[in-house]
């Protein structure tokens, strides 16, 4: 893990730290074994985050606000991180028959696993693997890294195939499973997205999939997070939409 990378997990659940980013980013950024670049972009970066305020005048943004630019970079770096150390390991498994695509699999997790849903961008673990699928993809890392396990829900889904209920990452175990109605929007559980991009797994009739056999490119990267999907952030809505009457004048 570069110092740059270790630096932005801490600033999702170190809000000392994080505040004085924001007072003094070069001292700061010195201090953290940032380069130049690095504490340039970041600060770049935050002085952009949005403020969520209604009126648009906040002079003091919340720590959070901060955190969402935090994490937009985070998502960017690992995206391009996962993507070439999954294409290093498909050079090393090339003339395996059997191999069907190298991808990473990345997994963020919080301080806490009694607490899944507080702080989930404060950790973060990452793994190459090969298969087609998510399901042959997690399978493979889980039987190649002693450090990652994982469980599916037992919970009654209207829906077929199953659900991650939680992981466990060295020795502790992460427990949030989905809802299984999609009136309980708003509920945190294990989301999965491919490259940064939202995964299927949405609730609702006939918006949810199970991430068994969805399939993946090879070099792709498969996140795992626990997240409350909401449509603010460019996630579809649960349930399907109604559709709207025409009244003729």
């Amino acid at each position: 893990m570069t110092p740059f990378n270790a630096y932005l997990h801490r600033l999702q659940s170190d809000d000392s730290a994080l505040s004085d980013f924001l007072t003094d980013p070069i001292s700061e950024g010195e201090a953290n074994g940032l380069t130049k670049a690095e504490r340039s972009v970041l600060r770049r970066v935050l002085v952009s985050a949005s403020n969520n305020s209604t009126n648009g005048y906040a002079i003091v943004r919340p720590l959070q606000a901060y955190r969402q630019g935090v994490r937009l970079l985070q998502n960017t770096m690992h995206r391009n991180m996962g993507a070439a150390a999954a294409a290093v390991a498909s050079g090393a498994v090339a003339s395996d028959a059997t191999a069907d695509g190298t991808s990473t699999l990345l997994v963020y997790y919080g301080p806490d696993p009694s607490k899944p849903t507080d702080q989930p961008y404060a950790n973060g673990v990452h793994f190459t693997g090969t298969g087609n699928t998510i399901g042959k993809l997690i399978d493979n890392v889980v039987a190649n890294n002693p450090t990652l396990s994982y469980e599916n829900s037992t919970l009654k889904y209207p829906d077929p195939g199953p659900f991650i209920g939680s992981f466990t990452i060295n020795g502790k175990t992460y427990n949030a499973p989905p809802p299984t109605t999609g009136e309980q929007a708003g509920i945190p559980f294990w989301f999965y997205s491919i490259n940064g991009k939202p995964g299927p797994n949405t609730l609702g009739t006939g918006a949810r999939k199970s991430y068994l056999n969805q399939p993946i490119e090879p070099h792709s990267v498969v996140f795992w997070q626990v997240i409350a999907p909401g449509t603010d952030y460019g996630f579809q809505a649960c349930g399907p939409a109604p559709k709207l009457s025409l009244v003729s004048s």
